[in-house]
C-alpha cells in the first residue's frame, strides 16, 4: 500500500476527512508537439564581399537573430572652425523565425535581413556620414534538398541551407 494511502487512512481513524487529489496532467498541444528545432547556415553578402556567415538556430515559437554593429571615426574633413573626423556607421541585422509556427509546414522560414551602410563622407554641416540602407523581407522553403537564395535591393545577396535535414 502507498505512503500516502497509510496516512490518509491514519488521518481518517482520528476522524479527519481526508482529500485526495491528484496532480493536473499537462498536454503539449500539437504545435509544442510536432516543433523541431532547425540548424540554419546563413551568408549574408553585398558588393561582392560577405558580410556575415555563421548558422542559426530555430525552434518552436524561438526566433533566431543576429546583430552587428560598427561606429568609427569616418575621414577628416576640414571646416571653417578646424578639422574634424566624421562619424561612419555600419550595422547588419538578420532574424529567420518559423513561417507562422504552422506545423503543416514546418520547413516554411519568414527572413528579415537590414543592412546599413555609410555612403561617403560627412560634411561640415553633417557631424555623420550618409548612410544607404537595404533590406529584404521574404519566406523560404528550407526541406535541405539545397540552399535557397534571396535577392534584395543594392546587391543584398542571403543564402540560406538548413543543417538538420
Amino acid at each position: 500500500m502507498a505512503l500516502a494511502a497509510l496516512i490518509g487512512l491514519a488521518i481518517q481513524a482520528a476522524g479527519a476527512p481526508v482529500i485526495v487529489t491528484t496532480p493536473p496532467v499537462f498536454r503539449a498541444n500539437a504545435t509544442m508537439e510536432t516543433a523541431q528545432i532547425a540548424d540554419i547556415q546563413v551568408s549574408v553578402a553585398a558588393d561582392g564581399r560577405t558580410l556575415w556567415q555563421g548558422t542559426l538556430r530555430v525552434g518552436g515559437s524561438q526566433s533566431a537573430n543576429f546583430s552587428q554593429n560598427l561606429n568609427q571615426a569616418g575621414e577628416i574633413v576640414t571646416c571653417d572652425n578646424g578639422m574634424r573626423a566624421g562619424v561612419r556607421r555600419d550595422s547588419l541585422q538578420v532574424s529567420i523565425n518559423n513561417g507562422y509556427r504552422n506545423p503543416q509546414q514546418p520547413d516554411l522560414f519568414n527572413v528579415s535581413v537590414t543592412w546599413i551602410r555609410s555612403a561617403g563622407q560627412s560634411s561640415c554641416g553633417n557631424y555623420e556620414s550618409p548612410t544607404r540602407t537595404t533590406g529584404l523581407t521574404d519566406t523560404a522553403v528550407l526541406s535541405g534538398a539545397g540552399p535557397v537564395q534571396l535577392k534584395g535591393d543594392g546587391g543584398l545577396v542571403v543564402t540560406l541551407r538548413r543543417l538538420d535535414r
